[in-house]
This record gives structure tokens, C-alpha cells and sequence, in this order.
């Protein structure tokens, strides 16, 4: 499956919804019509499907499940979500997190994912149903397709609101994204592609600051990501790496043990990078260090 990363203002890079092929088994290309009529008029997923995915039969099941995922899928939140959580099959879901078979763990985080990137209210539903810990609960786990949906359902829960985000913290849903990026040679891109994205959600500027006890972990894996990925094949990438340590950089007390990670002068040369928007947030960054205390001015300058 193929998930574009969204591009999105610095300030901004909350939830969004899920994009890209599905998987094959079980499924065939709905067209507009066929998925408009998955919704009836009082706004609820037609009893048909409804009892499809309840269905003990596998197939059923999944090509049910796999016609939910598709309507979150090609329809605005606005749309879709709200018919799901109408009749009632966000607790469905969310248990099918926690299924043997991986395809509809994966279908299942997708879906979480969509549902989470509508609004505070329906992400509070798959939250109320325990999706939180069951996405925690997946990882470790080598199929790339669970590792990057239950990811990005982390990311959007936790980029709906502090509560949310704590909750995912009390969870250890910090653990996952920092894991793929401490060893990246072992995931595919699109999988570091968006661990680094969830702790860009998880350190959005209007939450209040994580503990050092909690940026202390992320600094040295963020740090050692930067110096080893090629500017060229992994800007999208580095760039959330870059505005992930740009927002723990805002706590004054980060510089240090950021600096002393050795990472400035990757900081500075990023800072003339081909690529515009990793070019300004390396700026950004660096700016956070020139406009600090003394020694961390003096660090910045050592570095380039």
C-alpha cells in the first residue's frame, strides 16, 4: 500500500486521512455510486454490510471490513465517519486490532486512522473503545503494512489533542515511531517516512512540553537518523526529523543534551539543502540555538 505524505504547513501537521491502494484479497474497485449507496438516509452503513463484517465467514468478513475502508478511504471525514460511528462499529473494529490475521489488523488501522482524522468527538470513539493500547500492543511486528497504519492512527489520535496525545504517551505509543527511526535499515521508507511524522504530531506546538525524561529518549534517536539519512532519497523524512527536534529545541533546556549529540553541524549543512521546506525548517532550528543562551549561540557558530 502507498500512503502520500500530505504536505503541510510547519505549524500544522496534524491528522490526515489515509490515502493509497488497498490491499487485493478480497477487494474490487467500488465506484462512486456503489459507494454512496453504502450509506443510508438516516446517515448509517447498510444492514448488509453491517452483518457482513460481523460474519464468521473470513472472506465475508474482510471484503465487508475492506468496503468501510474504502468509503473512509475516497469520502472527507465529514462524509464517511459519521455513519460508522452510527451503527455502532467502531468497538467491531477496533477489536479486529487485535485479530491473528494480520490483513485485518492492517484494514482495522486504517480505518482507526480514518475515523481519527475527523473530528475531536469521532476520534474520541475509537479512543472509548481501547484502540489506543491495541495499537500499542501491535509492535513489535515485521509486516510493514500494520507497522504504518497502526502508525499513522497513533499519530492522528495523538494529533487531535493533549489528552489524547498523554494518553497515547501513558500507553507507550512514544516507543513505536522512535524504534523504526533508532533502526531504520530494518523498515521500509515509507514506514520511517511516517514515524517520523507521528512525533511531529505528538510535539505539536500547542500541547504543553513532554519532560526531559521523555525528549531525553527521542534526542540521541533523532540526532543519529539525521547524520545517517541521504538528503536526497529521504527529505520528507528529515524534514519532520528536523521539526520534531525544532519543537523539543522550544524547551531551553533541550539545547544542551541536543548539542551534545554532535548534531549542529548536520543542522547548519541541512540549512543549504536543495529541497525549500527542509531548507527553512533546518533554518528554523538553528535559529532556536543562535537565540539561546550563550553557549548555545557560541555551539552554533562553532558549528558553521
Amino acid at each position: 500500500m502507498s500512503f502520500p505524505i500530505e504536505t503541510t504547513a510547519v505549524e500544522d501537521l496534524g491528522s490526515i486521512s489515509l490515502q493509497g491502494k488497498p490491499s487485493d484479497e478480497g477487494w474490487k474497485e467500488d465506484s462512486d455510486s456503489e459507494l454512496d449507496s453504502f450509506i443510508t438516509e438516516d446517515q448509517k452503513i447498510i444492514p448488509a454490510i453491517i452483518g457482513d463484517i460481523r460474519s464468521d465467514d473470513r472472506r465475508t468478513r474482510l471484503i465487508a471490513t475492506t468496503k468501510i475502508r474504502r468509503l473512509l478511504q475516497c469520502r472527507p471525514p465529514e462524509v464517511g465517519v459519521q455513519p460508522v460511528i452510527n451503527s455502532g462499529l467502531v468497538p467491531t473494529v477496533v477489536e479486529m486490532l487485535s485479530a491473528d490475521d494480520n490483513k485485518f489488523r492492517a484494514e482495522a488501522a486504517w480505518i482507526v486512522s480514518n475515523i481519527a482524522s475527523g473530528t475531536s468527538a469521532q476520534t474520541a470513539t475509537v479512543v472509548e473503545a481501547g484502540a489506543i493500547p491495541k495499537l500499542v500492543a501491535m509492535f513489535p511486528t515485521h509486516i510493514s503494512d500494520v507497522q504504518e497504519n497502526a502508525l499513522w492512527a497513533l499519530g492522528n489520535i495523538g494529533g487531535d489533542c493533549e489528552r489524547f496525545r498523554d494518553m497515547v504517551a501513558e500507553a507507550g505509543g512514544i516507543q513505536p515511531p522512535l524504534d523504526v527511526l533508532d533502526a531504520p535499515e530494518k523498515h521500509t521508507e515509507k514506514v520511517q517516512n511516517t514515524a517520523s511524522w507521528v512525533l511531529t504530531c505528538y510535539l505539536t506546538p500547542r500541547y504543553a512540553e513532554f519532560g526531559l525524561n521523555v525528549i531525553g529518549q527521542m534526542i540521541p534517536i533523532l540526532a543519529k537518523f539525521l547524520r545517517g539519512a541521504p538528503v536526497d532519497t529521504n527529505y520528507e523524512t528529515l524534514g519532520y526529523i528536523v521539526i520534531a527536534l525544532d519543537r523539543i529545541c522550544v524547551n531551553e533546556a533541550a539545547a544542551e543534551p541536543t548539542i551534545s549529540t554532535g548534531i549542529l553541524p548536520r543542522l547548519v549543512e541541512l540549512c543549504t539543502a536543495d529541497n525549500t521546506e527542509l531548507r527553512c525548517n533546518a533554518i528554523r532550528c538553528v535559529g532556536r540555538f543562535t537565540a539561546g543562551t550563550l553557549a548555545s549561540t557560541d555551539a552554533a557558530i562553532e558549528a558553521g
